[in-house]
């Protein structure tokens, strides 16, 4: 992975848990960390929710002004601008939809500078709204390239949905996923699930051992178990 992570999706992609996990994975292996919550949109699921846990561990944490203190509009944190000095390896985790990319569009200018240290992954979740299909998928790609003004690098595979996730899911997600990938051109750099599931495709899809990322679940709040 390059130094700089940013990750993408539409809402319900399953884009935090990602950063969540592989900004530990990063820290496992020894890597001083910086995760960004990028997310000035949405009051739920965000990665800063978990500060206290990943700083425990050594990750440090830049969340939204206001973020999980009940205040309605959240604003960017000047810390944010510290992506372009810091020598840490950064996971920033940014809002989804191109509402929720919006904020990356104030970052654009100065992280072009720095682009050769910067991958861009776009998070495929086929189970969820406006992703059910390669037209869908792309175009709220494109919409998401556009309002950040930055260009996807490479392409995660996340197809779920939660606890009712079957490997047929994950299977019907990689046909639409490797469709994306030979229209734009854009490698696939992980699939992702819970060890339940890919190992089941793994026996399936052997192929794909080497992108194969197991998850942690961190998002999952009680009211939803």
């Amino acid at each position: 992975m390059k130094r700089i992570n940013v990750f993408m999706g539409n809402y319900g992609s399953g884009k935090t848990e990602i950063s969540l996990n592989i900004a530990k994975k990063i820290r496992k292996k020894g890597g001083e960390v910086l995760l960004i919550d990028m997310d000035i949109v949405n009051p739920y699921f965000r990665s800063s929710e978990h500060t206290k846990t990943l700083e425990e561990l050594g990750i440090e944490v830049i969340s939204p002004t206001f973020a999980n203190t009940g205040v309605d509009l959240p604003t960017l944190s000047p810390r944010v601008y510290s992506v372009l000095s810091t020598k840490k390896h950064v996971v920033m985790d940014c809002g989804g939809d191109p509402a929720g990319a919006k904020a990356m569009g104030f970052l654009a200018r100065d992280m072009d500078k720095i682009r050769d240290e910067i991958d861009v992954f776009f998070v495929i979740n086929t189970c969820r709204p406006l992703q059910e299909t390669t037209e869908a998928t792309i175009q709220m790609m494109d919409s998401i390239e556009h309002t950040s003004k930055l260009k996807i690098t490479k392409l995660i595979l996340n197809s779920n949905v939660a606890d009712d996730t079957t490997l047929q899911d994950l299977i019907n997600g990689l046909d639409i996923a490797e469709r994306i990938s030979e229209v734009k051109k854009l490698d696939i750099e992980y699939i992702c699930g819970t060890k339940g599931i890919l190992d089941e495709f793994k026996s399936e899809k052997p192929e794909y051992t080497e992108k194969l990322l197991y998850l942690d679940i961190h998002m999952r709040p009680d009211w939803m178990i």
